[in-house]
């Protein structure tokens, strides 16, 4: 059976240069503040066009690949640029910044890490929502407020593998908040 990916995306008339470092930085902030660890969370990102290391995402340059070498080990496809056919139906350019190819087996970790990093992207691009078409975070849309997904911090939890679990098992996951 072939496992199933999932992407989110950011979308934004904004698109400014990520450094990753800075990137990273803001993505441990939020992880931090949704898991309720003040102390043990540390992502390490590291960012790649082809096999470079880049220390800034520009946007439409190339697709990215991303791996966290501390808590997980792995990572996914990032892409970021502007929207080809929006150019068809508006003078003003429209940006995605897209976390992609994230495998998704049940309670999968790396889910909440790129959670993490897409709301630090969004904060960068001045974006308040992130879009996500597969309805894990929401099934009634595709979109979903990123106050709502911050508002998913969880309580206090005896260790990072428990906080990550506590935290996807908090997440809608393709349920309507209304039917709960």
């Amino acid at each position: 059976m072939e496992e199933m990916s999932v992407s989110f995306s950011v979308f934004s008339t904004s698109a400014p240069d990520i450094n990753v470092v800075e990137w990273t930085a803001e993505a441990n902030t939020c992880l931090r503040y949704l898991l309720n660890s003040p102390e043990d969370v540390f992502l390490d990102v590291e960012v790649f066009s082809g096999v470079e290391l880049v220390a800034s995402m520009v946007p439409g340059e190339t697709v990215f690949g991303f791996v966290e070498n501390n808590i997980l080990d792995r990572g996914g496809m990032i892409l970021y640029g502007p929207v080809e056919d929006w150019e068809d139906v508006s003078d003003v350019p429209l940006f995605c910044f897209s976390i992609s190819e994230i495998p998704r087996p049940n309670e999968d970790l790396l889910v909440v890490l790129c959670l993490a990093l897409l709301i630090s992207a969004a904060k960068f691009m001045g974006s308040t929502e992130i879009i996500d078409y597969h309805g894990i975070v929401n099934a009634c849309s595709d979109q979903t407020s990123i106050d709502d997904l911050m508002n998913l911090r969880i309580d206090k939890a005896n260790s990072l593998d428990d906080a990550l679990k506590k935290f996807y098992r908090k997440l809608p996951l393709g349920s309507c908040p209304n039917d709960q």
